[in-house]
Order: structure tokens, then sequence, then C-alpha cells
């Protein structure tokens, strides 16, 4: 009987201001394949040189034992303030300190992180400390990740057990139902629509009852999305909106001129999250795309994703 291998989990802090720094940076923001080509083996330029953004996280020298237990296809899922919110598998690793020094600034301590690893299939989660904790037998005072770690045999065996895979753990039924911005966008301006057929005075007494009702809870579906493909659409418009044809209205922190990937035919609707289904267009526009639905306007964004 042949053994099928398992993957594993790692898990990754991004709680203080230099690893939130670093992550927005190399796995939010993502960098282009020029900054590190100089550093890849010849392994690495041959696995990365494809890809339109890399994703790129790195451990100091000291995790370097923890960093040698990685695989190909493990995931890695990122810590912040009580829970997991992103998790990405892992591509490729390398050593290097040079690369290091090239992603990341020495931290107030004088620290590198040489102990690279590249990520794919970015998503986000939702899944609380406390969970792992139970899973993995930590002792009930684990509720703060301390350091770049595997998850223990323990909580890998019960995963196994209890969910089958980690894709139905981190993805499966014990996520919290993640908001999917599109159809969100599609219910509220059917809601505003139906609204702006009451006078004034109604809606004014539906908004006074509307205070004392109680939350009212929203599922929805998830459409998973590739990062890569965001990047490309945004790569592709150099800060122009892909619509109007106006600069973006602004820039991100990262000085990055601010452009949203709009997907022509909507993930809910049957489109794909794909290259000639994405573009990239300015806030205004976007919003515009899902009150008035123009054919002229889907047409012409189709001519743009390519």
């Amino acid at each position: 009987m042949i053994e099928v291998k398992k993957h594993r989990i790692f898990l990754a802090p991004r709680s203080s201001e230099t690893s939130y720094k670093k992550f927005k940076s190399t796995i939010e923001y993502g960098l282009e394949y020029s900054r590190v080509e100089p550093f890849l083996d010849i392994e690495g330029k041959e696995i990365l040189r494809h890809d339109v953004r890399l994703f790129a996280w790195g451990n100091v020298a000291d995790k370097k034992p923890s960093w040698d237990k990685m695989k190909i296809g493990d995931y890695v899922i990122f810590y912040v303030k009580g829970a997991f919110i992103q998790s990405g598998r892992i591509k490729y690793k390398q050593m290097s300190e040079d690369m290091s020094l090239a992603l990341w600034p020495r931290s107030k301590r004088g620290k590198t992180w040489p102990c690279i690893f590249f990520l794919e299939d970015l998503r986000r989660i939702q899944i609380d400390i406390s969970l792992l904790a139970e899973l993995g037998g930590y002792k009930s005072t684990w509720k703060r990740l301390q350091g770049f770690q595997p998850l223990n045999e323990l909580g890998m065996t019960n995963i196994f057990k209890k969910y089958g895979t980690i894709e139905n753990f981190l993805f499966g039924e014990n996520q919290d139902i993640l908001e999917n911005e599109e159809e969100l966008i599609e219910e509220e301006n059917k809601a505003e629509q139906e609204a702006g057929k009451l006078t004034t005075q109604e809606l004014r007494e539906r908004a006074i009852r509307a205070i004392t009702k109680p939350p009212k809870e929203v599922k929805t579906t998830y459409y998973s999305r590739d990062p890569n493909v965001a990047a490309h659409a945004k790569s592709r418009a150099h800060g122009i909106c892909e619509l109007c044809g106006q600069k973006a209205p602004f820039e991100d922190m990262k000085h990055v001129p601010y452009l949203e990937v709009h997907h022509v035919l909507m993930l809910s609707k049957g489109g794909r999250d794909s290259i000639d289904n994405t573009v990239a267009i300015c806030p205004n526009c976007h919003r515009k795309m899902h009150i008035l639905h123009d054919k002229s306007d889907e047409d012409k964004l189709k001519g743009k994703a390519k």
C-alpha cells in the first residue's frame, strides 16, 4: 500500500510592528520577480520567473530548524490579535542573507530574515487561536502565538481525524462566512432602489424603526481570488482606470496608484477569476459598474481584459 504524504501547517506571527510592515510589503502588496531574481538559485529562477507577482516571507536564522521542516505544498497561516487571518502554500524556499536585506530592512536589534519562502494560493481565513490550542493540546495559557513554528503532531493528527484534510479545516464549515464584495454591493443597490420608491416621511419612519432592530446576520459565499490575477490587472493598467481612462484618484500608503479589481462577469454569475475576466478600475467606475450594468461599459472592459 502506497502511503500518501500529508502536508502540515506552519504558524507565523504577524502581530509586531516589524512583522506587520513585512506582511504589507511582501505578502499583501507582493513584489516583482526582478527584485529577487539576482539572489535566486537556478531552481528558484525556473520555478518563480513566470509569476506576475511573488509573495514572500522570511524567518530569522534562529528559526532555521522549523524552516528546514517545511516542504513544498505545506501551509503557512498568519496570526494577528487572537486569530489566524491569512493562509498560503509553500511554492519555493531558499536561504539567502542578501535576498533578506533586499526585501526587508534589519530589525531594531540588527536581525535579518534569511530563511525565506515564497507562497501561492493566498486566501483569507478566520480561525481563532483557541481552536488550534484545543486541537494541539496546548496549555490554556497559549492565547498568543510567539515565534514561527509548526503546528505540533497532535494538532495535525486531530485535524486529519476531524476534518479529513487541511483544506477542509482552513476553508470548510469551521470558517466564519467571509464577505463577497460583489454580492454585497448588488444586494445594497437593490435595497436602496426599493427604498428610493418611498416618500421622505416613510423613509424617516423606517429608519427610526431600524434603530431598535437587532443586527441582521448576513451570510454569503466567499469566492477565492488569485492574487496573481489581481496583480496582473493592476500591472496592465499602469495606474490608469481601464474604464474612464483617468489616473487613479490617489496613491495608497506604499505610493502605489489605487485601483480596484473588477470581474467583468461576476464570480457569483459564473465568471472566472482569470486575466481575461478581470480589469483594474477606479473606485467610482467600480461602483458605477455595479449600479448601472451598462452594456457598452461591459463591452469596453471585455476588450481590456486579456
